[in-house]
């Protein structure tokens, strides 16, 4: 059976973006397009546990995700109140997840209590503002981080990866949990997870989600606000 590589795995998370926002703000009688939405924040959050643990420069990797989330961010106040989108929720993960990996390399229980209390900030943030999917949203990578260690401890001699996507199907429980209603078909994200392999793919796609974000995002904005003054 043919694997899926990484790169076809964030394809296919983008195009179930994509037809949630979609369903979000032209069809929001689709059901279906936000069903198949709910597997689009967990498989992104997958793919930022592991760029954390590959990525060779920390602060880039940081910001390209932090700067790509804020843009969207200022670019859509004019149109309403504050919204926290997905990509600000997974800024939070990679600090929390820089925190638990400078702690596991030094062993220095300073970088522990520094990564919890950074987690203790972002829970009051989450509920003083709007936060995409919310502090269990912000937790979601680290279910798999901590399912990775936590295996490596006890099945040395097993590939870890195992624990890491046991981890990650908690932590997707949980978010079915805290969210509810049609949030809770984002448990369907851990079969592809499942299938994903070790190759990352021929395509190069460093650089391509951060532009195809918020230009996704204005092209249906621009449609809807169309529709909008059509319909009067």
């Amino acid at each position: 059976m043919k694997l899926l590589t990484k790169n076809q795995l964030k394809i296919f998370a983008i195009v179930c973006m994509t037809l949630d926002h979609i369903g979000a703000a032209l069809f929001p009688q689709a059901v279906w397009l936000r069903v198949i939405g709910r597997l689009a924040f967990p498989l992104f959050s997958y793919c930022i546990a592991e760029g954390c643990r590959y990525t060779r420069n920390k602060a880039r990797y940081f910001g390209s995700v932090f700067a790509c989330g804020a843009v969207c961010v200022i670019a859509f106040l004019p149109f309403g109140s504050f919204y926290g989108n997905a990509l600000i929720t997974l800024s939070m993960s990679i600090l929390l997840l820089y925190g638990m990996e400078a702690w596991k390399s030094s062993g220095k229980l300073r970088f522990l209590v520094l990564t919890a209390a950074l987690a203790a900030v972002f829970y009051l943030l989450c509920r003083t503002v709007y936060i995409d999917y919310g502090f269990a949203g912000v937790l979601l990578p680290l279910y798999a981080e901590a399912g990775r260690l936590l295996w490596e401890r006890v099945f040395a001699d097993i590939p870890p990866v195992i624990g890491e996507r046991l981890g990650f199907a908690v932590g997707l429980l949980a978010l079915a949990g805290v969210m509810g209603g049609v949030q809770r078909f984002c448990v369907l994200a851990i079969f592809p997870i499942l299938l994903l392999g070790n190759e990352r793919g021929k395509w190069k796609m460093k650089h391509f989600f951060y532009t195809y974000y918020p230009a996704h995002l204005a092209v249906i904005g621009a449609l809807q606000m169309a529709l909008e003054a059509a319909a009067g």
